[in-house]
C-alpha cells in the first residue's frame, strides 16, 4: 500500500493518512492498486464510505439489489443485472424507490425463466434512464404491452432483441412515449409486415433499426420509412 502513493507524498503513510487525502483530493484514488483498495475497504469505514461515494456502474446479482439499492441507488448511472436468472420479485424491489442518475439499465439474457411477469418494470421511476437492454429475456407480445407505457422521457436506445416480439407486439410497442428514442434494436424471422408498425412510432429521432431478417429480405418493406434501417440479412 505504501508504494501507491509513495512517489507523490514522498513519504511513508499510515493507513489513516490515505484516507485523509483521499478524502481531500478524491482524483488520487485511481492511484492505488486493486489490491490496496481491498486493504483499506476492509480496514476502514471513511474509506469505503469514500468508494461508495465513486461508485456510478455496479453489475451484481438479483440477491445483491436491496444493498445496491440502500448504498448506490442515488448515485449509480449503471445497473447491469444481466444473466442473473432475473425474477419479478426483482423488479418489484428495483421499483420500490427512484433512481435519479441511472442511465443505463441492462437486463439481457434472463430467459432461464419465461413466465416473469414484467408489469413491475412501468414502477421503475428512472428519470435519466437512456439505454435499455432486454435482449434474450423471453419477451413476448404481451409484454411489449407493459414496456410501452414504461415512463422513460430521455430514452435513447432499446435492445429488445432475440425475444418472442412479432406484429401484435410492435403494434403496442409504437405507442410508447419516447420522443428521444434514436435505436431500436431488433431480432427474429422478420418480414415487412413486422417492420410496417414501425412507422408509426412517435420517435422522431429514430435514425437506426438493427433487424437480423431470416428467409426473406425486405423488398417489399414499407418505402415510406422515414428513419435509415440497417438490414442485416441472414440465412434460416
Amino acid at each position: 500500500m505504501t508504494d501507491d502513493l509513495a512517489q507523490l507524498t514522498g513519504c511513508p503513510m499510515s493507513a489513516i493518512d490515505y484516507v485523509d487525502l483521499v478524502i481531500q483530493v478524491p482524483q488520487l484514488m485511481s492511484c492505488f492498486t486493486q489490491r490496496s483498495r481491498k486493504a483499506l475497504l476492509s480496514t476502514n469505514m471513511l474509506f469505503r464510505t469514500q468508494i461508495h461515494k465513486h461508485i456510478t456502474s455496479i453489475r451484481c446479482g438479483t440477491s445483491d439489489v436491496p444493498s445496491v439499492m440502500r448504498q448506490h441507488r442515488l448515485t449509480l448511472k449503471s445497473l447491469n443485472l444481466s444473466s442473473s436468472d432475473l425474477e419479478e420479485e426483482t423488479l418489484q424491489e428495483l421499483a420500490k424507490e427512484p433512481w435519479p442518475l441511472l442511465q443505463t439499465l441492462d437486463l439481457s439474457r434472463n430467459g432461464e425463466y419465461p413466465d416473469v411477469d414484467w408489469s413491475a418494470m412501468r414502477d421503475i421511476n428512472c428519470p435519466t434512464l437512456q439505454t435499455v437492454d432486454l435482449s434474450q429475456s423471453s419477451l413476448d407480445d404481451e409484454s411489449c404491452t407493459i414496456l410501452a407505457t414504461c415512463d422513460w422521457p430521455q430514452l435513447r436506445s432499446l435492445d429488445i432483441s432475440a425475444n418472442y416480439i412479432g406484429v401484435p407486439g410492435l403494434k403496442h410497442l409504437v405507442t410508447a412515449n419516447w420522443p428521444l428514442l434514436e435505436e431500436l434494436a431488433l431480432s427474429g424471422p422478420m418480414d415487412a409486415q413486422c417492420i410496417r408498425p414501425l412507422c408509426n412510432g412517435r420517435w422522431p429521432r429514430l435514425t437506426l433499426h438493427a433487424c437480423s431478417v431470416r428467409m426473406r429480405p425486405l423488398a417489399e418493406a414499407e418505402p415510406a420509412l422515414k428513419f435509415a434501417c440497417i438490414l442485416c440479412l441472414s440465412a434460416s
